[in-house]
Parts: structure tokens; C-alpha cells; sequence
């Protein structure tokens, strides 16, 4: 099985990166060691102490994280070196992780770091993570609102399509109470309570 994911490279011994929730397994990593999503190792029935394959490199999973997989936008943890492997490159970063005294304005360091260094962008926390959400809506949005439409027109013709089933299978049932004289408002109203009930059945189950 194939995925693609995020691979992040952890230092040694530097605890405030890495998986932020385990489900098993330990979030140190030494080399040729990874931390895989919990939901990545039951779909592709991997446990703890086997091996996954990153490019050509093979790491042993020693744990499993909660909250860090997705359809797009899996994340894998490794070492820094292991990462640098794999990658051919050495002391190229594509993040990094700035730790901002007690009492120190995020915005104003990350101007500082900005005006300071060159060819480095600086953002603080919450414009990091408003980015990243921006960025997910632009690639998926329109696609996940296509299929929300397609989705709807068939869920309407296939209560339709039932309804209409209902009403002709029971047409002896409808003729014997018309001629009792129950009115065409009572039996319409009838069938659109069924139509309804079988729609708010069908939300409740999907």
C-alpha cells in the first residue's frame, strides 16, 4: 500500500515537537525509527516493531499517533538524520520551530526574525494554522461541493423514485380509502409524510 504524507524530521531528545496524542507505542524516535497514524497502520494492517518504507529508506514503527492522518495531509515522524537521508539534502529545513520568551509578543518576534534574517518568513502560530487551512479549502473545496451537489440530486430521485414505488404498489389501498371517502389533501399529505419519514430515515442512517 502506497500513501502519501508529511514526513517530519524530530531532534534528539527535543520533546515539544512530534506526535501531540498516542494511541500505542512511544513518541521518541531514534534512527530508523517512525511514528505512523493509528488510522494508517489499521488500513494497512501495520503494528508495532514492523517497517514502513520512506523512499528507499525502511524505518521500524515504534509508535501510533491519534489526530494526524487524513486523506491529504497524513503525517509520518522521524529523525532529523533520517530525514536528511532520504531527502539528500543536510541542513535544509522546510520548518522550523521558534521558541518565544515568557511574555513576548509571537507577532512582534516574527517581524523581527523576518527583518533580521534573509530569505527566511516568519508567522506566529495562529497565521500558520490559518494559512494551512486556506490552503486546504482552495484545493478541496470546490471538488467537495460538487460532489455535496451530485450527491443531493441523487439522494432526491432516489426518495422520489421510492416514493413513487410506495404509492403504486399500494394504489388498491389508496382506492378502497378514497372510497370510503377520505379526501385527495388526506392521502397526498399521506404520501408526503412518507416521502418525509423515508428522507429523515435515510439522513439518520447515512
Amino acid at each position: 500500500r502506497q500513501s502519501f504524507a508529511y514526513v517530519v524530521g524530530l531532534l534528539p531528545g527535543d520533546l515539544r515537537a512530534g506526535p501531540w496524542e498516542l494511541t500505542a507505542g512511544r513518541s521518541g524516535v531514534q534512527r530508523g525509527e517512525a511514528v505512523i497514524p493509528a488510522v494508517l497502520g489499521r488500513l494497512a494492517g501495520i503494528k508495532i516493531g514492523e517497517a514502513i518504507t520512506i523512499a528507499d529508506r525502511r524505518l521500524e514503527v515504534v509508535g501510533m499517533s491519534s489526530g494526524t492522518y487524513s486523506a491529504a495531509n497524513t503525517v509520518v515522524f522521524t529523525t532529523m538524520a533520517d530525514l536528511e537521508d532520504i531527502l539528500s539534502l543536510t541542513g535544509a529545513y522546510s520548518f522550523l520551530l521558534v521558541d518565544a520568551d515568557d511574555g513576548a509578543s509571537p507577532a512582534l518576534l516574527a517581524s523581527r526574525i523576518r527583518s533580521e534574517i534573509e530569505k527566511v518568513n516568519a508567522v506566529t502560530q495562529e497565521e500558520f494554522i490559518r494559512n494551512d487551512f486556506g490552503m486546504a479549502m482552495q484545493m478541496g473545496v470546490e471538488i467537495i461541493f460538487l460532489m455535496t451537489v451530485i450527491c443531493a440530486a441523487l439522494a432526491a430521485l432516489i426518495v422520489g423514485f421510492t416514493a413513487s414505488t410506495l404509492v403504486m404498489r399500494g394504489r388498491k389501498e389508496l382506492a378502497v380509502a378514497k372510497a370510503l371517502g377520505v379526501s385527495n389533501g388526506a392521502i397526498l399529505a399521506a404520501v408526503v409524510f412518507q416521502a418525509s419519514a423515508i428522507t429523515l430515515l435515510g439522513g439518520a442512517i447515512a
